[in-house]
């Protein structure tokens, strides 16, 4: 009995102590995390904003990143509205996938880090991802279209930018996904072994 008695202690000194140090830690950093995406999504939305409150800069903009070189345009009220509508495609779905990223980091700052809602905002976070790329084009495509409307039939435009980026979005959007699926799962699996306890 005696015996018995001094390895309980034993036991207990070598279970880990750092456990809540870290769950603070997380907590903390996920707490700046939730603040810093909201306010880059702000920052997005006000300079998306921005860009159409100064038609030269915006002409310029269109001359350099959206339309071919030498492709003529005017500048409407009309033009700049579709233009705004059609740009804002990119914009919209980065929105959506920086809501889901201060959401979980809210939810890591709150409680429990692996849980179904956390795998699902991962996923969504991963798709919005991995779709950003064929938002781009199809963006790029429209605003390009709606910008060269009012030039004569033969000189209207559509162009689609596409670079290397794409490609690494993908995989990495991908990768979310998945991630977010394992947990999602693991998640589940962990509240039904405990439901049966």
């Amino acid at each position: 009995m005696i015996n018995r008695a001094c390895e309980a202690p034993t036991r207990i000194d070598l279970m880990p102590t750092d456990v809540p140090a870290r769950a603070r830690r997380i907590a903390k950093v996920s707490a700046t995390m939730a603040v810093l995406t909201l306010v880059v999504a702000v920052l997005q939305v006000v300079a998306y904003g921005a860009i159409f409150l100064d038609p030269d800069g915006l002409a310029e903009l269109a001359s350099r990143q959206v339309l071919p070189p030498g492709a003529t345009f005017t500048l409407t009220p009309a033009s700049i509205a579709a233009g705004f509508v059609t740009g804002a495609i990119p914009v919209a779905l980065s929105l959506y996938g920086l809501w889901h990223a201060h959401a979980l980091f809210r939810g890591w700052r709150d409680g429990p880090i692996f849980t179904q809602v956390a795998g699902r905002r991962l996923v969504r976070m991963g798709a919005a991802l991995a779709l950003m790329p064929i938002a781009a084009m199809l963006s790029s495509g429209l605003t390009s279209l709606v910008l060269t409307l009012g030039n004569p039939p033969g000189q209207r435009t559509v162009q689609i930018a596409v670079s290397d980026d794409p490609i690494v979005m993908a995989v990495a959007g991908g990768l979310l996904i998945v991630v977010g699926w394992v947990m999602a799962e693991a998640a589940r699996l962990a509240e039904e072994n405990e439901a049966f306890v």
